[in-house]
């Protein structure tokens, strides 16, 4: 029930960001790992009665300003990353975490979903039960699920 694969979670992330803020996304080239530089980070809490769990977003300048762009409705060099990155990072995460909520179920049962946190750009995040790295048009983006050690028994 609390496992996501790496493809669900593209496809999930990816019809968000299209049909909120007009924004495609592809699975990222393998290798673009390797270069990835998140500048942004951040994670919101997922609870239900036998589980804990944590969606954990990463994105880097380009990124955020395109979608930034799409969302406020003016050209990526009017973006102010400082303005505007957090803000956006915070709305990918409600938006991303609510798309993750039904497919576990929220429909069904009661799942409460936190406020999302920013953390530093070199802040450890969770250790991911399940993530993949997606491409926009400038930038890339990284979505990740996992659940609490505490909860996995329960899971």
């Amino acid at each position: 029930m609390n496992r996501i694969e790496p493809d669900r979670l593209a496809q999930l992330a990816a019809d968000a960001l299209e049909r909120t803020a007009f924004v495609v996304v592809d699975t990222a080239d393998p290798d673009a790992a390797d270069d990835f530089a998140p500048t942004h980070r951040s994670t919101l809490v997922l609870t239900a009665d036998a589980w804990t769990g944590t969606v954990a977003l990463a994105a880097d300048d380009d990124f955020l300003r395109e979608v930034a762009s799409s969302l406020l409705g003016i050209d990526e060099d009017e973006v102010d990353i400082g303005e505007h990155g957090v803000d956006v990072l915070r709305e990918l995460a409600n938006i991303i975490a609510g798309s993750v909520s039904l497919e576990l179920g929220g429909d069904r049962t009661t799942i409460q979903m936190g406020l999302p946190r920013i953390l530093e750009p070199d802040a450890e995040a969770p250790t991911p039960d399940s993530g993949t790295l997606l491409a926009g048009e400038s930038g890339h983006f990284a979505i990740s699920w996992s659940i609490q050690e505490a909860s996995k028994a329960a899971a």
